[in-house]
């Protein structure tokens, strides 16, 4: 005799009973993670970490830390994780490459999927890292101090002119557009620099870009399976449930459209100073590495990353050296001095040794140097 509809969902129902019993049991004393101390709803179940990451906006590091302080050092904040608040740790979780780990498959539900972030495999991932890391260098940098006093000249003429005006300026908003400006330039070259500086007004579109895609990044890091919703709805679609995604797919755009720039010039023989140039010619990295699809999203990753943390950096750092009039009067004396004795610019060799920029006046400044 056939089930009848009622009789199937009442089966249905005492199935999925059984089943959520026996996982809760299961997670709360039967997994090895179970002897750690934490809340009972975090080891039952992932939506604690997602009330507060996605329903709160990414207030989950504090609730990790109010763990710490009710739980002690090592706090299970989920189902499947401990988080451990002990800096001696650190040395036995980033051992180095003598010991091979796969990045934990959690933290890979970005955007990118092909970027070196998102590459799950510690040889692979290897390869991918071995590929940029020389143009992340120290020295990478300091080569790049041409390009950052032009972008910052830009930068300063901007500042001018609210000043004359008497406009409010929106610090971190300015930074990020002087972001945004180096490492464009610094990954695709003098002619895909994005020229936000050479704007006739700073807005902060770019800002919403960076917030943005955090913002994505915790939603997607819960629910990856809305990459793929996201990438075969149209934007306005996707932008009802989040609206972000509209300030993202600018940034996308036009990374893409520099790539094909990039790799367009690459098919000509033209070879520029960027990263993405120089990589497309190294005959030395295998073909499918060096393939458009991969790098461009090499590329997101990279502005993304490189626009936020010196715009953090810069604006924080700024924002205390502001407010406090004492920091504010011994920098500005001791700079006027060191020009007032010279007649050529103040370099990165320069400003090193200046004892109160670099140890007292600008701590976060300092401590952000490679």
């Amino acid at each position: 005799m056939m089930p009848t509809f009622f009789q199937a969902v009442c089966s249905t129902c005492i199935a999925l009973a059984i089943y959520t019993a026996s996982l809760a049991i299961y997670r709360l004393f039967l997994s090895p993670l179970a002897k750690f101390p934490g809340p009972t709803l975090a080891a039952l179940t992932g939506w604690y970490e997602v009330f507060f990451d996605v329903l709160l906006g990414g207030q989950f590091m504090w609730e990790i830390e109010r763990l710490h302080g009710k739980y002690g050092p090592i706090v299970r904040i989920n189902p499947h994780e401990l988080h451990i608040k002990n800096p001696d740790y650190y040395n036995t979780l980033y051992a180095g490459p003598t010991r091979r780990r796969d990045k934990y498959i959690w933290f890979l539900s970005v955007g990118a999927p092909t970027s070196t972030f998102a590459t799950p495999e510690s040889d692979h991932h290897r390869l991918r890292r071995g590929m940029l890391s020389p143009f992340l260098s120290k020295q990478a940098v300091r080569d790049l101090e041409g390009v950052i006093k032009a972008k910052l000249d830009l930068l300063c003429e901007h500042m001018k002119k609210a000043m004359r005006s008497g406009e409010a300026v929106e610090l971190h908003a300015y930074f990020v557009s002087f972001a945004v400006d180096v490492v464009s330039t610094c990954a695709f070259g003098e002619s895909g620099c994005f020229e936000e500086l050479r704007r006739e007004r700073l807005d902060d579109r770019w800002k919403n870009v960076v917030t943005g895609a955090f913002g994505k990044l915790l939603l997607t890091r819960h629910f990856p399976w809305l990459v793929v919703v996201f990438r075969f709805l149209p934007v306005w679609a996707t932008a009802l449930l989040t609206p972000v995604v509209r300030h993202i797919d600018y940034m996308e755009k036009g990374v893409e459209n520099q790539m094909q720039h990039v790799y367009a010039m690459n098919k000509d023989g033209v070879k520029e100073n960027g990263i993405f140039s120089q990589l497309m010619h190294n005959l030395k990295i295998p073909l499918k590495e060096r393939a458009l699809y991969r790098l461009a999203d090499d590329a997101k990753f990279l502005m993304v990353a490189g626009i936020d943390a010196p715009s953090q950096v810069l604006a924080i750092t700024m924002f205390h050296v502001l407010r406090s009039p004492l920091v504010c009067r011994e920098l500005r004396e001791e700079l006027q001095d060191k020009t007032a004795h010279s007649r050529d610019e103040l370099c990165l060799n320069t400003l090193e040794k200046l004892p109160y920029l670099v140890s007292n006046g600008a701590p976060p400044l300092h401590d952000s140097f490679p």
